[in-house]
């Protein structure tokens, strides 16, 4: 990626912003969390450059499987479709870290239930107001706010 590779050059100027965070609970009973951020630097010819992501510590995992093809008279690997991928498992601690680095003070916290369909988050999130109740809240007592 080029603002990985720009910001490697000029890593003494590199601020991240948390702009949103997100508390997920899978249907597993697991919790996870997910973030959106806007990485900022200067350039090697001292212009700022930014780069903005959503959902960091997520993913679309493929599902393979093993299907007989008739053209090359053999199996090979076919995608079916995709599964949910979270990659950050909940850790107050690791959010607290996350959200004392950020740049500019992160205002929004959201918590939601796995999407049913290939969304990571359902529709229905619920915004909580107060970084100390998402951090330290258990995710029923802030889904039941």
């Amino acid at each position: 990626m080029w603002f990985d590779y720009a910001s490697s050059k000029r890593e003494d100027t590199l601020k991240i912003d948390i702009n949103a965070i997100y508390r997920v609970k899978i249907k597993r009973g697991e919790e996870y969390y997910l973030f959106n951020a806007t990485k900022r630097c200067l350039s090697g010819d001292n212009k700022p450059i930014s780069f903005s992501h959503d959902l960091y510590g997520y993913h679309k995992q493929p599902v393979i499987v093993w299907r007989h093809s008739q053209e090359k008279h053999a199996n090979e690997p076919t995608v079916t479709e995709y599964a949910q991928g979270y990659e950050n498992p909940w850790d107050k601690e690791e959010v607290r870290k996350l959200l004392e680095g950020s740049d500019v003070p992160c205002e929004h916290f959201y918590v939601g239930r796995e999407g049913i369909t290939s969304e990571p988050i359902s529709d229905q999130i619920y915004s909580i107001n107060n970084v100390q109740d998402f951090l330290e809240g258990s995710f029923e007592d802030l889904w039941d706010l």
